[in-house]
């Protein structure tokens, strides 16, 4: 076993001077704390030379194996709302250039505090951070370790030097560089871990050793300014009047000095912290300001409450809100730009955006969440959202939305611009799958199946002398509820009948085959049926055919392909006796053009079936 202390008579007259310690740590300035170390430093700032030493130290309560290095963390706090620029340590620059250094060898004139590496520890700082626990605080954190060869026991019960910080006096250029020299602070010594076993174990040590406050000191006699959650820096009490404060929101509330009483005629400065997401208000309760740093002289007890509110910065942008495309209707789709919380750096502080929704033309109506979404820092979010009603001719259905971006505790939200959206069904009927009937002395009477939609509105009638009419406003001739019509255009016309829905979609329109009746072209009626042939054949465009009828009967027409599979209905329904002309336009029932190749025409009558051969080309 390797001894931490090389001469046994030096540790027998150690351990015979000095009383046991305290598992802990200590931090003073200028020598350990067993050997005379200071608690608090007041420079004179006017000066431009020489350094300050903090000097720390640990013991321990029972013996540590094979001791092998450690690490420690400084806390530093100012009674400032900002880190003076004297604490603010650079490598570089014009400002505290090189200020700060570290080194590991013990005051050869300490004679409590023992060097338990013997002088062959080494390290240093491993980094300085501004702002760790607030815009007015910074953090030291150091390690030191020495050989594998220079593994040690230490016994219990003695205070071990462990590190100094030399902080310069310098300010490099000028007297007032580098300000805030005269700002009281507070620096505590608020963990070392030290580690033995060959870094296979460690033990953590973070109380004072010695009384309540040897683990830190002050500045400019920086005793009382704003602790750190350990309690460190906390200063003593002082007979005289209490200074309560409150909050309201999300953030804390900050002192230049903290006590539980203040002398009649104490200064002191309170500090209104908004959390991360929330904006100061207001201060109310003995003084109202808008101001977030209050200054006050204590000659009575005083009441303050901070209020904070979410900040509006922080909310999500809502781009847009557009109808789902392709549906049936019945939702939108949002799309928004996240909160500058949803960010790696702000990691857990929001769940999820909630999307809300309120009638526009009730806009004294609650907000109604209706979709949410896992906050997961995308570049931007979209969702679709659920309406109540679509939009029509009739309504509008405008509703307001937004999104809302919830703190994970729930405890907060930040709420977007509101935007104007409106459903719209996107999907229009089918076309009637025949349209059928007669047409004698100028009068066109024809009927189809019904269309089977949830959604059906009517049927738009349209009509033209062109074998193909136009479907637009000029050629609609009717609407109808009914699944058929009777027009007397008084001459021969032609006829198209769509499906439209109650949003005003409409669908493909399928072509009404007229029936030129006795008469019209002098033909006597036929004895017996008789079927001519589709002309022309081949065909491109459209095609006609006559059918000659003994007498009235029922006629169904149909082209069906080399299959037998049914392409289009052309005729279903009686006829008068007479001669029928049916013709094609070379489309499908839903409207498609057919493909180019051979099709049949069959005719079947009570007096019998026909069937013609029909070619059909590009």
């Amino acid at each position: 076993m390797r001894r931490a202390i090389p001469c046994l008579a030096s540790l027998a007259l150690l351990l015979f001077a000095t009383s046991a310690q305290a598992s802990g740590v200590n931090l003073t300035w200028v020598r350990c704390y067993g050997d005379g170390g200071v608690p608090n430093r007041a420079f004179a700032c006017n000066a431009n030379a020489g350094t300050n030493l903090l000097v720390g130290s640990f013991a321990f309560d029972s013996t540590l194996r094979m001791v092998q290095g450690m690490e420690f963390t400084i806390d530093l706090t100012t009674a400032a709302p900002s880190l003076p620029a004297w604490w603010q340590f650079k490598n570089t620059g014009a400002c505290r250039q090189t200020a700060m250094n570290f080194n590991t060898a013990a005051n050869p004139n300490d004679v409590v505090c023992v060097d338990w590496a013997n002088g062959q520890a080494s390290g240093g700082i491993g980094a300085y951070t501004v702002g760790t626990q607030g815009p007015n605080t910074a953090q030291i954190r150091g390690v030191e370790a020495v050989p594998s060869s220079a593994y040690m026991d230490l016994p219990a019960g003695l205070e071990y030097f462990s590190f100094n910080i030399l902080v310069s006096n310098v300010k490099t250029t000028g007297l007032s560089s580098c300000g805030g020299c005269t700002v009281p602070a507070c620096l505590a010594l608020s963990s070392m871990k030290i580690y033995t076993d060959s870094g296979n174990s460690f033990v953590m040590l973070t109380t004072p050793a010695n009384g309540t406050r040897s683990n830190y000191v002050s500045w400019q006699g920086g005793d009382g300014v704003v602790p750190f959650p350990n309690g460190t820096c906390a200063g003593f009490d002082t007979a005289g009047f209490a200074v309560n404060t409150n909050v309201v929101g999300r953030g804390t509330v900050g002192r230049s000095r903290t006590k539980t009483q203040y002398p009649p005629g104490s200064p002191i400065s309170l500090f209104a912290l908004p959390s991360a997401g929330a904006r100061f208000v207001a201060w109310s309760g003995d003084t109202a300001s808008t101001e977030d740093t209050l200054n006050i002289v204590v000659t009575r007890a005083l009441s303050y409450t901070a209020t904070f509110e979410s900040d509006p910065a922080d909310a999500p942008m809502l781009q847009s809100v557009t109808d789902e495309p392709g549906d049936q209707g019945g939702f939108v789709r949002l799309h928004w730009s996240p909160s500058p919380l949803d960010a790696p750096a702000f990691a857990g502080l929001l769940c999820c955006y909630s999307v809300q929704r309120q009638s526009a033309t009730a806009p004294g109506d609650p907000w109604t969440s209706v979709a949410a979404l896992p906050a997961s820092a995308q570049p931007s979010y979209d969702l679709p959202a659920q309406t109540p009603a679509d939009s029509t001719a009739s309504d509008p259905a405008l509703y307001h939305f937004r999104v809302v971006a919830l703190a994970d505790s729930g405890s907060a939200a930040w709420t977007s611009n509101a935007l104007v959206g409106y459903s719209v069904d996107n999907i229009a009927p089918p076309a009637p799958a025949s349209v059928s009937g007669s047409m004698a002395s100028g009068v066109a009477t024809f009927f189809w199946p019904a269309v089977d939609v949830p959604d059906l509105s009517h049927y738009a009638i349209y009509r033209d002398l062109e074998a193909v009419p136009p479907t637009d406003a000029a050629h609609r001739i009717a609407t109808t509820t009914l699944t058929g019509y009777t027009d007397s255009p008084g001459a021969f016309a032609h006829y198209l009948v769509s499906a439209v829905d109650v949003h005003g979609n409409e669908g493909l329109a399928t072509p009404f085959i007229p029936v030129n009746p006795v008469g019209v072209d002098g033909r006597p009626v036929p004895r017996a049926l008789t079927v001519g042939n589709p002309a022309p054949s081949p065909m491109a465009g459209s095609m006609s055919m006559s059918i000659g009828l003994p007498h009235d009967m029922s006629v169904t027409v149909e082209v069906v392909d080399t299959q037998g599979r049914l392409v289009r209905r052309l005729n279903d329904g009686a006829a008068a006796a007479g001669w029928l002309t049916v013709s094609w336009d070379a489309r499908d029932a839903q409207g498609r053009q057919a493909a180019a190749g051979i099709y049949f025409i069959r005719v079947r009558t009570p007096a019998g079936e026909r069937i013609k051969r029909l070619a059909v080309v590009p």
